[in-house]
């Protein structure tokens, strides 16, 4: 959604900037037919002119809206999910909440039957207690240095 309402952003400075230029061009042509008017030419192919440049103006207005619409539903949708992730995240807790708290206790009562050998051994590491300096040290009789 946030990627949605990035490119609708987008969209909509261009499509601003379009509606800007459009306006500058109706004007113009406005003031060209007004200065055609007082100069005595012909201004059919003008009126003409004129009006198409205030179609394309009403289209590109309209585009302006349309980005406009479109970014307040994406955002209202957002809202939504927003809204709907907390209700999930509420019931989740609440849920898991509760299992977590449920204890019981099974008492296990070890028997011999149930005690099984695979590998039994007897391991035995020599070493020598020796008085250094009057502080006696622990060396392994084999093994290491």
């Amino acid at each position: 959604m946030e990627d949605k309402i990035a490119r609708e952003e987008r969209e909509l400075r261009e499509d601003e900037a379009e509606l800007s230029h459009r306006k500058m061009e109706e004007l113009g042509t406005h003031a060209e037919n007004v200065l055609g008017l007082f100069g005595g030419r012909k201004s059919s192919r003008r009126l003409s002119s004129s009006l198409s440049k205030r179609r394309m103006t009403e289209k590109a207005k309209a585009d302006v809206e349309e980005s406009l619409d479109a970014l307040d539903d994406y955002k209202r949708q957002i809202q939504e999910l927003e809204a709907e992730r907390e209700q999930l995240i509420e019931e989740i807790s609440d849920r898991w909440g509760d299992i977590v708290n449920d204890i019981s206790e099974v008492t296990v009562t070890p028997t011999k039957t149930n005690i099984f050998v695979d590998l039994f051994g007897v391991a035995w590491l020599p070493y020598y207690l020796v008085d250094s300096g009057g502080e006696i040290v622990e060396l392994p009789a084999f093994g290491q240095e």
